[in-house]
């Protein structure tokens, strides 16, 4: 490694040199400057340590939602454009996860299984579901819209990353654009409350990767840029929960999305905001 004479530091003999920093990437979205350097440093820590308390144990069930909300984190840190691939090891925790999830057979169980599998896919993985598992998923994913309170399309979503087709009907079409609705009051109403329907941006990208018609306007590019500014105060505030809105807006400002054959999802935005790196921290060498 190459070193700059001028950083040797004379009262210990050592020598200063910048670490290399792994993660140089291009932020494909910084919602109009909110997303500072230093708010990735932190996220980047975040995922770490949650990566540290939950995907390096094995497939137990007190850290079953740990190890799918960090395998969520992921695929939301590689799409917003952070070099995020799993290990040898952390592929082997979550497989066992989903497994386990798959196996009980359950509603609940299996659609977590599904959304593990779209998180996967959308760091690159290959993902096999057979027909006769889509069939069970397809049924239990019509059975959560119809039932579920603010009607989560979470599901049909995942299927659509997934190279699936939800098909959804005019109802379950009317349904989410009702609930989305319901979330459009409530941020208006009360932008503080972060505990009903989810983020804006959230709920908004998923209307455009379904293909259902959102009606993006500037009050709503409001009301999301006051959600996410107000999320900073909220008192349970995760920089998991900053990382999603952001996706959610980057979405939305995209000049095309697609979903390649095979599933995945292509983000298309017209130019980079920025380079984001870490802070060079001083490597000490003895001479």
């Amino acid at each position: 490694m190459s070193f700059n004479p001028e950083r040797i530091n004379i009262k210990d003999l050592t020598i200063e040199e910048p670490e290399n920093y792994e993660d140089s990437f291009d932020l494909a979205f910084d919602f109009e400057g909110r997303i500072t350097d230093e708010d990735w440093r932190s996220i980047k820590q975040d995922l770490e340590d949650s990566r540290e308390k939950y995907l390096n144990k094995k497939d137990d069930i007190k850290y079953a939602s740990g190890i799918e909300r960090t395998l969520e984190y992921l695929a939301i840190l590689r799409q917003l454009g952070s070099h995020q691939k799993l290990t040898d090891s952390e592929h082997q925790i979550i497989e066992a996860r989903m497994a386990n999830r798959k196996e009980k057979g359950e509603q609940g169980h299996y659609l977590i299984y599904l959304k593990m599998a779209a998180d996967l896919k959308l760091l690159g993985e290959t993902i096999q579901i057979s027909e006769k598992e889509w069939e069970i998923i397809e049924g239990l994913v019509r059975t959560q819209i119809k039932w579920s309170e603010y009607r989560d399309y979470s599901s049909p979503v995942a299927m659509t990353i997934l190279g699936r087709d939800p098909n959804l009907t005019k109802e379950e079409i009317d349904y989410f654009q009702n609930g989305l609705k319901e979330v459009r009051g409530k941020v208006k109403r009360a932008p503080n409350d972060m505990s009903f329907g989810g983020p804006l941006s959230v709920r908004l990208a998923e209307a455009r990767i379904l293909g259902i018609d959102y009606e993006l306007s500037q009050e709503d590019w409001k009301q999301m840029k006051q959600e996410f500014d107000n999320y900073r105060n909220y008192e349970h505030f995760q920089w998991e929960g900053l990382a999603q809105k952001a996706w959610g807006a980057m979405v939305l400002s995209a000049n095309k999305i697609s979903i390649p054959e095979g599933g995945g999802l292509d983000v298309v935005i017209s130019k980079k905001e920025r380079k984001v790196k870490d802070k060079l921290v001083p490597e000490k060498r003895n001479f």
